[in-house]
């Protein structure tokens, strides 16, 4: 190799960094490899808005096609669409959190719901979270709506006063449980189905809100097992709230898992639907 060709590899090798999440995405815009064979889409990059679900394996491209969404999201924003979305969600609780709860439950079926009804709570509280305490948010809380909910749902309420991610929420609400009767307690309370209801009336006249979630390689090696059922779980919450009639076309999840996750959905009951729907990118 000579000087000049050795030159223009940098640190991170001849294709860039390896961590889609410390790229700088516009630099990797100008400098993306382009394909002529027709069958590939022009622009890797203008990744489709509408996918909810990236599938891959490590190193696939997951967190990059992530990425690509959110810059669509934030060039809408610059055009002066009224729109609202997070960071990218990149710090998962311990694995030892997860293994704890998973722990818990007796058989597949149990976690399988177990999880399911989590996710929804946590990210419920963290819609929340956003709405009463992001300045961007903010303006569509008015104060009896406030009193409201600091009187009617006070015991479901994150105490954060700040817009906490996702999961964040996971952590403090797995922390904060230390047996299955005591958390099975705490997701089933009745305040739930009110205080649904109510965020999504309130979502209805709000921008669209786009969260998020990543980051799932490094710790799902860790403890296969108990981060596949709760991936599965998060899956199974984002397509609740995507056939939900009043969430479906205003909360957008995007999320990234493994490919033995996306597997084990296949194999369950209803797998098969999920072989052509559209929200899932492979």
């Amino acid at each position: 190799m000579t000087e000049k060709n050795a030159s223009s590899f940098n640190s991170d090798g001849p294709f860039g960094a390896a961590d889609a999440s410390r790229v700088d995405f516009n630099k990797l815009r100008q400098n993306y490899i382009r394909l002529s064979n027709s069958d590939y889409k022009e622009d890797y990059l203008e990744a489709d808005p509408s996918v909810r679900i990236i599938v891959g394996k490590r190193g696939a491209g997951k967190t990059l096609y992530l990425r690509s969404i959110q810059d669509y999201c934030r060039q809408m924003a610059e055009n002066g669409d009224s729109i609202y979305f997070t960071d990218i969600d990149n710090e998962p609780p311990d694995s030892e959190l997860i293994t704890k709860v998973n722990l818990w439950y007796k058989n597949d079926a149990d976690a399988d719901e177990g999880w399911r009804r989590i996710w929804k709570v946590v990210i419920l509280r963290s819609l929340y979270a956003h709405f009463f305490y992001s300045p961007s948010l903010r303006k569509y809380i008015n104060s009896k709506i406030t009193e409201r909910f600091h009187s009617r749902y006070a015991a479901i309420l994150p105490k954060t006063q700040v817009a906490i991610s996702i999961y964040n929420q996971l952590s403090n609400l797995l922390n904060r449980h230390q047996s299955l009767r005591d958390l099975h307690h705490f997701l089933h309370l009745e305040e739930w189905a009110e205080f649904e209801v109510e965020m999504g009336q309130i979502l209805k006249y709000a921008p669209p809100v786009y969260f998020f979630i990543d980051q799932v390689d490094d710790d799902f090696e860790h403890a296969p097992y108990d981060w596949l059922k709760c991936q599965y779980g998060l899956f199974s919450a984002v397509f609740r709230f995507i056939r939900n009639q009043v969430y479906g076309g205003r909360l957008h999840i995007i999320v990234s898992i493994r490919e033995m996750v996306y597997a084990y959905i296949l194999q369950t009951q209803n797998g098969n639907k999920y072989l052509t729907e559209s929200k899932i990118k492979l």
